[in-house]
């Protein structure tokens, strides 16, 4: 029958955790040669008896740790976390999606919008819409680029100055196509600025010093107004424009917003059914021009 190592050591009268000689005295039945070894010993017998704990995520040996752990580290618990919930979040995340998709259909399907650019009338489905006509899709995309181009301006002065969405249609609603400077109307496309009363946005503190991109300071401009002003304040620029000749607009006729139009007046003409306005929401239009009437064939 073959001997273990503490049966052999406790044979020879050794200490049965770090083997030194031990007095051969069986009276006493000494089998350490201190506490401490005793400690130790009776340690490692209760770690060997305690089965070892695996992580459950990436299956790694945890000794030391009790059988009941389930994983080695914080990183396997966060990331088991959160493969347990994947499916849970992305369950909720699709139902948000579609109560939203319906929320915006229901919302949008009798809406119309006019186009700011030509007039258009065109289904408003939501806020980011814009007129299926390519250069007002051209106009729409410049414009959305040097709206965000100054909001990396104004991250990179490094003023902290605040950043916030909005979008063409938000500054010509506000300021109903005028320029802020003057008070005249503006004329033209705010991507096409080459006429003295041309639109365009202006910064009212300029982003060099420390102005924010947001709706209150941006406004809308005379391409003329907006160079005479620079860096000016705004007082300092109307002095400025009182002193000078009159932005001379051409022919054609100011950009002008039209509010959101109810499909229901478009297409059903039920004026007395359609609420006048929304709560919350923009003006709507009361009632559209009358379709002209159809020629007589006896005249």
């Amino acid at each position: 029958m073959t001997m273990t190592t503490e049966q052999e050591r406790a044979q020879d009268w050794q200490c049965l955790h770090c083997g030194t000689p031990l007095p051969e005295n069986p009276g006493t039945g000494r089998l350490y040669c201190d506490r401490a070894c005793a400690r130790a010993y009776r340690r490692g017998q209760r770690n060997q008896a305690r089965p070892v704990a695996s992580c459950q995520r990436c299956g790694q040996a945890m000794p030391g740790k009790r059988p009941q752990a389930k994983w080695c580290s914080d990183l396997c618990r966060n990331r088991a976390n959160q493969e347990r919930n994947r499916d849970r979040r992305n369950a909720a995340a699709r139902e948000r999606a579609r109560a939203k998709s319906a929320r915006e259909y229901d919302a949008s399907s009798e809406l119309w919008a006019a186009c700011w650019r030509c007039g258009d009338l065109f289904l408003l489905r939501n806020r980011n819409t814009h007129c299926q006509r390519p250069d007002c899709q051209r106009a729409a995309k410049s414009l959305a680029t040097r709206l965000h181009g100054a909001a990396q301006r104004v991250r990179k002065a490094g003023f902290g100055a605040a950043i916030d969405k909005f979008t063409v249609r938000d500054v010509y609603e506000r300021d109903n196509g005028n320029c802020y400077l003057c008070g005249r109307p503006t004329i033209g496309d705010l991507d096409d600025g080459r006429q003295p009363a041309s639109a365009t946005l202006e910064h009212v503190v300029p982003i060099e010093q420390g102005g924010a991109h947001t709706l209150g300071n941006v406004r809308l401009a005379h391409l003329e107004c907006n160079v005479v002003k620079g860096s000016r304040s705004t007082e300092e620029a109307r002095e400025a424009l009182a002193g000078r000749e009159p932005v001379a607009a051409p022919e054609q006729q100011p950009a002008t917003v039209v509010p959101l139009v109810p499909l229901a007046y478009a297409l059903a003409n039920r004026l007395r059914d359609v609420p006048r306005d929304r709560p919350g929401g923009r003006p709507l239009i009361t009632a559209l021009p009358a379709e002209p009437a159809d020629p007589d064939p006896h005249e």
